[in-house]
Parts: structure tokens; C-alpha cells; sequence
């Protein structure tokens, strides 16, 4: 899983938009 904050910061970067499920799996997959 993905800590909190780099997640926050990972979505504000994309702008707040709201991220689906495949793309929050992806962006774990990103930091692995």
C-alpha cells in the first residue's frame, strides 16, 4: 500500500480528479 501522504501528493499532482480503481492499483504498482 501506498503511504498516505505520497498518495495525497500523487492525486494532487493528477489534479484531484477522482482516480479508479484500476488506476489506484497502478500507482501502487508504480512505487512497488
Amino acid at each position: 500500500a501506498l503511504p498516505v501522504e505520497r498518495f495525497q501528493y500523487l492525486v494532487r499532482r493528477l489534479g484531484m480528479r477522482c482516480l479508479t480503481p484500476a488506476e489506484l492499483e497502478a500507482l501502487e504498482n508504480e512505487s512497488a
